[in-house]
């Protein structure tokens, strides 16, 4: 006796939620040099990295301190080059909970001795991007069930029932887009210029799913 063989359908869903963002990651650049010794770069350097650290707060956390000391020469045309300084270079990351808070800390970055402020990257908090994770799943499962139910309604309109099959899902969350400072001078028109030097705008989490499934009971396809 040979196995009933069912009709399998597979659809296709996807949802996307967008959420503001709340906090951010800053990366900065601190510099220190000496005419002379590598050990005096390193320790100038290592007093701006003790005013920078302070910076790490209850409202910022420290993701990232790296150290690097090189020596700069001056190339010159028929002899050796000539050494210039010894270069102490301080990389920096931090997370900034709270938005609000972006504008002090940066101010508080430059007192503190960074140099250049290298990017600052817009994000949200992990609670919040599960919640829209969660969201957009739910969402892009109930469009593909809707996608497969309407395909069944018309090729087998006698069943009654749907049962799921398998369920893959791929989720990818969106770019982080945001009006970067030199918009504010490009704008051909003030209307058209971002309201700030920088506005963090939003975070797009997407949500794709294939789902597959098959009727309950035997049914008849209608041509």
């Amino acid at each position: 006796m040979q196995p009933e063989r069912r009709s399998l359908i597979t659809t296709q869903g996807s949802s996307e939620q967008k959420l503001p963002s709340t906090c951010a990651r800053v990366s900065f650049v601190v510099e220190a040099s000496s005419p002379t010794s590598s050990a005096e770069a390193s320790e100038l350097l290592q007093r701006k990295r003790v005013a920078v650290r302070v910076l790490d707060t209850t409202d910022t956390r420290i993701e990232r301190d790296q150290q690097t000391v090189r020596p700069v020469y001056t190339y010159h045309s028929g002899r050796a080059p000539t050494l210039e300084k010894y270069e102490a270079t301080g990389r920096f990351t931090f997370f900034v909970r709270r938005l609000a808070k972006l504008h002090l800390f940066l101010d508080a970055a430059l007192r503190a001795g960074a140099t250049t402020v290298d990017e600052v990257e817009y994000d949200a908090s992990p609670e919040e991007l599960a919640a829209a994770r969660s969201e957009a799943l739910a969402a892009a499962t109930k469009d593909a069930y809707r996608k497969a139910t309407m395909i069944v309604r018309t090729l087998m309109p006698d069943c009654r029932s749907l049962l799921v099959s398998s369920v893959v899902e791929e989720v990818g969350s969106g770019s982080r887009r945001y009006q970067p400072m030199y918009e504010m001078a490009s704008a051909p028109t003030a209307s058209m210029a971002a309201p700030a030097p920088v506005t963090p705008g939003t975070i797009s989490v997407e949500s794709r799913i294939t789902l597959v499934v098959y009727p309950e009971e035997q049914c008849t396809i209608r041509n």
